[in-house]
């Protein structure tokens, strides 16, 4: 079977766990089928594997090839310039990414085909993020019809439309891959356009995966997507993680994710202030970027938390385990969290995790410490049992870990590879 991929990031490029497990699910996918990876560019060099990835931004825009789907075209543009997708995420996130220039107000007044070349496709969340989708959905297109595909499958809200006009064009199927939400990433202030972005990809999808049952019933009661057509697979991970395994005599607390309300890095804080009345020996590592630093970083100040409290900014995936590997504890107060990559991750290495009750994790792994993420009192007094430590929370982390070895990547693409077939039967 020969799959296109589509995805907005590709490890070495990520800004979280959407490319990571993008990642981790196409190679186990590719050791049974083809998979062809479009992203919009990657400036690193990507390690040799049997999936085959490719930059949107390697493609030349053929106009001659769009003379003949011209309708197509023109719902495209229509689409790219009138959007406003001002993303969940600001641009100084990415700051450990190169700048690129932005296109002038007047270039981008003319007709989108006139301009499309001088388009950089940066595949970061940028204020261009409407025009730089309109240009990776017609390269995208383009691309499939240099091979026959017997599916696409897109990963989130941005691939979306790019595999709507393939299915349009070439009547290939495809398949909806959900890692979150815009509800679950912007709460009560989701943005409308691309809510409506989701809702028409999710219509046009023959099949839907979500990596929860809570990410399930949010696409069920937000689009009126029929249930039948929603599978539930959760994310997976490689069952052996290389990293140096590091004594500390200082016990360390970790937040590890984007600095945005949705993953619930103030209620972290507080919780650090509480623990540290009781344990002033503690230290707390933050590590991600987010448009809440300076925010956070003054609230430190505030609680005269400066010498417990360290921000790390973003870290490579390699980095980042290699210091999760020496936390005490994991803590994920998030008040969204679809799934939960990171913390499936710190319980394969043995590190203790205490999640919200929002973290779709907890579906597959029940035995996880859990509370209501506002809820910073209870994460405390959890915290200081695990620290405590004693035969009950060896043995409840034990059985924690082995459930865990079940979520791995080859699992996940034996599920997903019924869908395909329960797709194409």
């Amino acid at each position: 079977m020969k799959i296109l991929m589509l995805g907005w990031e590709y490890p070495p490029k990520i800004s979280g766990g959407l490319g990571i497990a993008s990642q981790g699910l196409a190679h186990a996918i590719a050791q049974k089928h083809k998979v062809h990876f479009l992203v919009p560019t990657h400036d690193e060099p990507i390690p040799k594997s049997k999936v085959r990835v490719w930059a949107a931004s390697n493609l030349n825009y053929e106009a001659d090839y769009w003379e003949n789907h011209q309708s197509v075209k023109n719902n495209i543009e229509i689409q790219a310039i009138s959007a406003r997708l001002m993303p969940y995420l600001t641009p100084d996130f990415f700051s450990h990414t190169s700048a690129r220039p932005a296109l002038s107000p007047s270039i981008q007044k003319k007709p989108f085909a006139s301009f499309i070349d001088q388009l950089p496709l940066s595949g970061q969340y940028t204020d261009s993020l409407s025009l730089e989708l309109g240009k990776y959905t017609l390269l995208a297109a383009q691309y499939a019809a240099k091979f026959k595909f017997d599916l696409i499958h897109a990963h989130d809200w941005m691939t979306l439309s790019a595999a709507s006009v393939i299915k349009e064009l070439y009547s290939v199927p495809f398949i909806a891959h959900i890692h979150s939400t815009e509800n679950e990433r912007n709460g009560i202030q989701p943005n409308p356009e691309i809510k409506e972005l989701e809702k028409r990809g999710l219509q046009n999808a023959n099949r839907i995966i979500a990596v929860s049952s809570q990410t399930k019933k949010i696409i069920i009661d937000e689009y009126g997507i029929t249930p039948e057509k929603i599978w539930v697979i959760p994310n997976g991970n490689s069952p052996k993680v290389s990293v140096e395994k590091k004594i500390n005599s200082i016990k360390k607390i970790g937040f590890i994710g984007r600095l945005t309300h949705q993953k619930g890095p103030a209620i972290f804080l507080d919780i650090a202030w509480g623990l540290l009345k009781k344990r002033p020996d503690l230290q707390f590592e933050i590590i991600g970027n987010g448009y809440l630093e300076s925010e956070l970083k003054s609230k430190v100040h505030q609680l005269n938390l400066g010498n417990n409290v360290k921000f790390f900014g973003f870290m490579g995936h390699k980095e980042t385990l290699q210091k999760m590997s020496e936390l005490a504890i994991l803590i994920m107060p998030s008040i969204s969290e679809p799934f939960g990559l990171v913390a499936l991750e710190a319980v394969q290495l043995g590190i203790p995790v205490i999640v919200s009750k929002n973290c779709g994790l907890r579906e597959f792994l029940p035995e996880l410490s859990s509370f209501d993420g506002w809820d910073s009192y209870s994460f405390v007094q959890e915290a200081e049992r695990i620290l405590k430590g004693g035969n009950e929370i060896k043995l409840n982390q034990a059985l924690i870990k082995k459930s865990a070895k079940n979520l791995t990547w080859k699992n996940s693409s034996e599920l997903v590879d019924k869908v395909y077939l329960d797709l194409l039967k």
